[in-house]
């Protein structure tokens, strides 16, 4: 049985009453134009989940200190950090292959031999499973694409170099490859880079996906454990008011941290900079209405996380 109905825009008001939203800060009215005009109720409500409620009594279940202000602040905060931070894993895919073709060449491997080492891996492997098929054919799914088909026809016969296969190959394929990458070089140390990648790419796809990032940072179970090197440069901020423990056991601030420290070890200088500007214009942003959350430690603490990693490692 279904039994969530299609709401009109005035029953969703009267639905986010019931739940003890209230409508001081934004009236009803303003709040209604905004429900018809500027977001969809579904993503909006979803960061009510950042508000304790009330627990027993005749208010049972409403949400404590919550108005409809905060839930559409809240919701543009998101979308300016989704807009600074997608960019942001898309720099570190394109630096992490600068890392890689100057690893492969300090060591002298064969560009064309490296390649092949990684397709003889994956024929005939279950774990080839990820995008349907073989990375080979994953490739020659895309020879309909303007951007690509020219390189895919020019080497398809002949055999890939590393620095074309990596331009024709998503980002979790382009890791999968690190991971053989570092096999190939018995090198495990190279093969950490990889596992702070995979934290990168969860948040690139939230971010391409348009997915809500800050409506749940409260502390739990992750199913990783952040990097060594991201913990401890964490660890190293010395931030205030935060428990680094606590918000590291947030998968989406883990792989925040993991983001903003590799653009900031990783990165060109000129780029770094460039993102700093933006990265301090959107602490200005978490906290222009700072006043709303002041008792609501999960989302103070968490912006105060995000905040002091930006101020830590993007300072100038």
């Amino acid at each position: 049985m279904h039994d969530k109905p299609w709401l009109t825009p005035e029953q969703q008001i009267e639905h986010l009453e019931r739940k003890g939203v209230a409508f001081k800060l934004m009236n009803r009215q303003e709040a209604l134009s905004y429900l018809k005009h500027n977001n969809n109720y579904f993503r909006l409500r979803s960061y009510r989940c950042g508000f304790d409620k009330v627990v027993g009594g005749v208010n049972d279940g409403k949400y404590i200190g919550l108005d409809f202000a905060m839930l559409q602040d809240l919701s543009v905060i998101d979308y300016e950090l989704r807009q600074v931070l997608l960019p942001m894993t898309i720099d570190i895919e394109h630096f992490a292959k600068v890392e890689l073709f100057e690893r492969l060449g300090r060591d002298s491997v064969d560009p064309y031999e490296i390649v092949e080492y990684y397709l003889r891996s994956k024929r005939g492997s279950q774990n080839d499973c990820m995008s349907g098929g073989s990375v080979t054919r994953e490739i020659d799914s895309r020879l309909n694409s303007c951007y690509i088909n020219g390189l895919i026809s020019a080497y398809r016969e002949t055999g890939y170099p590393v620095w074309v296969f990596t331009e024709l190959i998503t980002f979790g394929t382009f890791i999968d490859f690190w991971f053989a990458v570092s096999h190939y070089l018995h090198d495990v140390e190279f093969r950490k880079r990889a596992y702070e990648l995979q934290a990168v790419k969860g948040l690139r796809n939230a971010c391409a996906h348009n997915n809500c990032i800050i409506n749940d940072l409260k502390s739990g179970k992750p199913r990783y454990n952040v990097s060594y090197d991201v913990r401890n440069a964490v660890t190293g901020l010395k931030l205030q008011d935060v428990n680094v423990k606590a918000k590291l056991s947030n998968e989406r601030l883990q792989h925040i941290a993991s983001t903003l420290y590799l653009h900031s070890t990783m990165a060109s200088t000129g780029v770094r900079a460039n993102k700093g500007k933006q990265l301090r214009r959107l602490v200005e942003r978490m906290y222009r209405n700072e006043s709303y959350y002041l008792r609501n430690d999960q989302i103070r603490t968490g912006f105060a996380f995000i905040s002091g990693l930006i101020n830590g490692w993007f300072v100038n």
